[in-house]
């Protein structure tokens, strides 16, 4: 277990059939993203489904993933929340704000991308219709 809620089983796999095997930087990347979603997800205090987070280039390329996304770096995933209510997703970006996301953007009613850059500004998208 990297968290009380998350594995690395977690931000690995994959529906490709690909190999998606991160090495030590890719580990310590995703331990650090892991920490992120393990204070958010105790904010709201409802489960956090991983849909994608690190991926090789292999599985990159197969899912259509622009060359220099830093999901290639596991520091990028897409999330989702199940049965949350609009109402609620305020305190849940309050919590991951505390993280510094440089990217965070839905990509549907319930699910998200949130990336880290250290050596990048902030970009926010907060549009959820």
């Amino acid at each position: 277990m990297l968290t009380p809620h998350f594995t690395l089983d977690e931000f690995v796999t994959t529906s490709t059939g690909l190999p998606n095997v991160p090495n030590e930087m890719h580990k310590r990347h995703i331990r650090f993203v892991a920490g992120c979603l393990e204070h958010a997800r105790q904010a709201l205090n409802k489960p956090i489904y991983i849909n994608s987070a690190f991926r090789s280039k292999e599985v990159n390329a197969a899912v259509g993933g622009s060359p220099s996304s830093l999901h290639l770096l596991a520091l990028a995933v897409d999330i989702s929340i199940r049965n949350i209510k609009y109402t609620e997703m305020p305190k849940f970006l309050r919590a991951l704000l505390d993280t510094d996301p440089y990217e965070l953007y839905p990509i549907s009613h319930q699910a998200l991308h949130v990336s880290w850059h250290p050596q990048k500004r902030n970009i926010i998208n907060e549009t959820f219709d």
